[in-house]
């Protein structure tokens, strides 16, 4: 190996050979008939479970958050590949040259290359047990599907796929030395902690290695999820703007409606009142839902996550919205376990046919117009690009907020979905508790997360007389300072990272300004970030070379941010030309307009503002910056 990167590192020293390039932007070929080739972001996020878990002694576990959508997936499997190999390569060269990899990024993909390959040639009596654990049977067989598609099956076999719930038998764990467990959040439920932190901790103390992955993290020091996997998050220098940017999620336009000062004749004019009785809430929640649908058609798939006491007056209410309610007709589908009271009260008030098929799912999957009702289900794993509408009943998890509007967020042509839109029932803005209906016992319970699939959501319906629910704002669940408020809807992007897009009907603090309806109605967020890309590329043009060639090539990061800096050349690192503040390129557009921030770059006074930054030092730049605001503001 030593010999394999003194050989490497001579073609990136000599900047006239053949394969220089191709060793530079080496991609990551799975063994699938498509050759799908790994993502940046999925090369990094295996690079951090590789030197923050296994190249190190400080830590054995580490977790990766990114949104649905980002391919966990893809990355769990390949992390699973290079496990059967007891990741050996890494470990060969780690100890031989220490640093390299760190020193010389571009390694990585390479080796990741070579270490499957590798795996593939390791005979079953040197196998290092390999273990991917989720908590939901149906993404279990899904997971088993793609790695045999990715890998192949001659090395997909040597991956073992179990329940998390399965490991509480100790057979099961002898001799096990790599657990990689999928939608690790549902950790946080009793049983499940217990188990999957016993778990961890059993792999651990036997000298191997814990993986999770997830997109419902919770971060709270003292969470449940922070004791089990130590607080190490494998991949923190990506934010959710990085994926939007990279077209890797598609971006979702969010409204939250409160339920606690609603207009139930949904003007502008009218009054609004504090919704009390749980026939108002439904009547009130099911016209929203037809008031947002089209006219005449749907344009698309929608599903809907509703508390399951209100569900069959939910689906009462939507069919009998006048002749509106034609759209739904056929189209409109229930989903839940057979033996979930809910299921029962509408089938015996709609026909057998109102419940949902396997072949509706498949029909949704694909696109076609099903609009479907659910509890939990589907709430985690599903891959439904087309997904045009996402409605969510108030709720006061984390997990739910996240994942149900997760579900929109899969990547697709924006001519064939050129708008997805997710709607968040509040009961205040406040969080409060909506309490309507006769006593039950456990009625006074706060709302629990939810549970694995495996535990069957569907089958509690406790209280069964009474809507008891609390919630949050979706700037709630992502633990961001400002409150959303009522008939404000901009980007997703505004709300993760609380950058607005340049149209001048976006409010800089959503807390404080309202937007006006008839603007919103007119907003095209896809358009406007499509436009700003666009204004930003002209300008690069402009400025880019002049740039990279004044600062000869290499990363300003130890005179920008210190010494916590690089000064990496061209050909060690990825570099990108920075605005620093105040002249940052959206602060040019709003002040100066569009073509205004063209003349802004043509003139040579203005590029003392722009600086050379390699990818790692500008992300860390952006970190420093955020965490500058954020004291300020406390």
């Amino acid at each position: 190996m030593v010999d394999f990167i003194q050989f490497t590192q001579g073609i990136i020293q000599d900047k006239h050979h053949s394969m220089r390039d191709e060793v530079i932007n080496w991609k990551v070929q799975l063994f699938n008939e498509e050759r799908h080739m790994l993502y940046p972001h999925q090369v990094k996020a295996i690079e951090g479970c590789l030197q923050q878990v296994v190249l190190t002694d400080s830590t054995k576990s580490g977790y990766c958050f990114m949104p649905t959508s980002a391919g966990k997936g893809h990355i769990l499997i390949t992390l699973a590949g290079l496990s059967i190999g007891d990741f050996r390569l890494f470990k060969n060269i780690e100890d031989s040259m220490p640093g390299i990899l760190k020193e010389q990024p571009y390694l990585v993909p390479i080796v990741i290359s070579l270490s499957l390959l590798y795996a593939k040639l390791v005979i079953k009596a040197d196998i290092k047990r390999t273990q991917i654990l989720v908590h939901d049977v149906e993404i279990l067989k899904q997971l088993q599907g793609d790695a045999n598609s990715l890998l192949g099956l001659e090395l997909a076999n040597k991956i073992q796929f179990h329940s998390v719930q399965a490991l509480g038998n100790e057979t099961r764990r002898e001799n096990l030395k790599y657990v990689i467990i999928d939608e690790c959040h549902w950790g946080n439920a009793t049983q499940q902690e217990t188990i999957q932190s016993d778990l961890v901790n059993h792999v651990k103390e036997r000298g191997g290695n814990a993986f999770g992955f997830t997109a419902s993290p919770y971060e709270h020091p003292d969470g449940k999820f922070q004791k089990t996997w130590s607080k190490n998050k494998i991949n923190s220098e990506f934010d959710f703007n990085y994926y939007l940017d990279h077209n890797i999620v598609y971006p979702v336009t969010l409204r939250e409606v409160n339920l606690q000062n609603a207009r139930p004749d949904f003007a502008d004019s009218g009054e609004e009142l504090d919704l009390t009785e749980k026939s108002q809430v439904i009547e009130f929640m099911a016209n929203h839902i037809m008031t947002v649908l089209p006219e005449n058609e749907l344009d698309g798939p929608g599903i809907c996550y509703f508390n399951p006491v209100i569900i069959p007056d939910m689906v009462e209410q939507m069919l009998s919205y006048g002749p509106k309610s034609k759209i739904l007709k056929g189209r409109i589908k229930v989903l839940a376990s057979e033996s979930a009271e809910f299921a029962e009260k509408c089938r015996a008030r709609f026909g057998s046919e109102i419940i949902a098929t396997d072949k509706d799912i498949a029909a949704l999957k694909k696109g076609e117009k099903i609009f479907l009702i659910s509890a939990l289900k589907l709430i985690v794993g599903l891959n439904a690009p087309h997904l045009r509408y996402v409605f969510i009943s108030p709720t006061n998890s984390k997990i739910k907020i996240m994942q149900a509007i997760g579900r929109l967020m899969r990547p697709v042509d924006t001519n064939k979905v050129p708008k997805k839109l997710a709607t968040l029932f509040l009961t205040s803005l406040t969080g409060k508790k909506l309490d309507i209906g006769e006593g039950a016992p456990g009625s006074d319970k706060p709302e629990r997360e939810p549970s694995p699939i495996e535990v069957d959501p569907d089958a509690d319906e406790s209280p069964k007389t009474r809507y008891t629910t609390s919630s949050m704002t979706l700037s709630e669940a992502y633990d961001l300072p400002h409150k959303v408020f009522h008939k404000s809807e901009v980007g997703f992007r505004d709300f993760i990272n609380e950058r607005l897009i340049t149209n001048p009907n976006a409010v800089d603090f959503v807390n404080t300004h309202h937007i006006n309806k008839d603007a919103l109605d007119q907003m095209d967020v896809l358009k406007e970030l499509k436009d700003l890309n666009r204004l930003r590329a002209q300008c690069r043009t402009q400025y880019n070379e002049y740039i990279l060639k004044r600062d000869k090539y290499i990363c300003q990061g130890k005179n920008v941010i210190g010494e916590a800096g690089c000064d990496r050349a061209y050909g060690e690192v990825n570099l990108e030309v920075h605005h620093m503040p105040p002249w940052e390129f959206k602060n040019i557009v709003r002040q100066f307009g569009k073509e205004g921030a063209l003349e802004w770059h043509r003139k040579s006074e203005n590029m003392k503002y722009l600086v050379t930054l390699c990818v790692d030092c500008h992300d860390l730049f952006h970190t420093n910056e955020d965490k500058k605001r954020k004291k300020e503001r406390a």
